[in-house]
């Protein structure tokens, strides 16, 4: 980013517009650009597959532990929070996340007790104070835009928010009203957090009932017999020759 007296007058990449993941945050603030934006981890894995699994079968999540699942390929990739957040930079995965993952399984997917997993893999989210988005122009350095800080949910709203910050850039009226999405939010008192998706360990506690105890010592020797588990991020691994399980009930 080319700054001079204290205004962005160009970049040094093939981007007009500052799409920044949380790494990226942390390395704006040098220029001047304070967005509030933390990372916290979240690891995810990935099944072997599963007989009888429906092609339509729609992404699913429990909101008693935001546990959730999906197809893929032959198989389903499920991931739920930590019950004790990571906030860092910390790519590494846990044995406890395991043994946390499949006490949620046995309580809502029971069929799927014993199945194999071939891989898994821990990112970030960029989080923000309220977990929504930051949309918009920077009133601290001239000609700065932004769209980060999707705490989780980028990916669903990326092509919407692509054609916000074109019209924004252009200086055209999007077709959805971003204005309350601005970091100067942040200024005011009147914020209102996301709690409806997928939470953090807070929010959990604050407004849901938590999964009954185990109803025998299976979870911790599941998760023991899957960690550690190859790193698939970006990759396909080869699924173990079992057989396929059964689809979750």
């Amino acid at each position: 980013m080319v700054v001079v007296g204290g205004g962005v007058i160009g970049l040094s990449t093939a981007y007009h517009l500052a799409r920044a993941g949380v790494a990226r945050v942390v390395l704006l603030e040098r220029y001047g650009v304070d967005l509030p934006v933390t990372p916290l981890r979240r690891q995810v894995v990935v099944t072997e597959p599963v007989a009888g699994l429906d092609p339509a079968m729609p992404f699913t999540i429990d909101f008693a532990t935001s546990m959730y699942f999906h197809r893929e390929g032959p198989g389903l990739l499920m991931g739920m929070p930590e019950k004790a957040d990571s906030w860092s930079f910390d790519l590494t995965r846990s044995t406890e996340w395991l043994v946390e993952l499949a006490e949620a399984m046995q309580r809502r997917t029971p069929s799927l007790g014993d199945v194999g997993l071939t891989r898994g893999w821990a990112g970030l989210y960029e989080m923000t104070p309220d977990h929504n988005a930051l949309i918009g122009r920077s009133s601290s350095v001239p000609g700065f835009w932004y769209a980060t800080g999707f705490s989780g949910h980028g990916f669903l709203m990326g092509p919407a928010v692509g054609e916000v910050m074109r019209d924004l850039y252009l200086g055209h009226t999007p077709f959805v009203d971003v204005s309350g999405l601005s970091v100067d939010r942040f200024r005011v008192s009147e914020v209102r957090p996301e709690i409806n998706i997928v939470c953090t360990a807070p929010q959990r506690s604050a407004r849901r009932t938590p999964c009954p105890a185990p109803r025998s010592p299976a979870p911790t020797s599941w998760a023991r017999r899957h960690s550690p588990l190859p790193d698939g991020a970006g990759s396909m691994s080869t699924p173990s020759p079992a057989r396929p399980r059964t689809a979750p009930r």
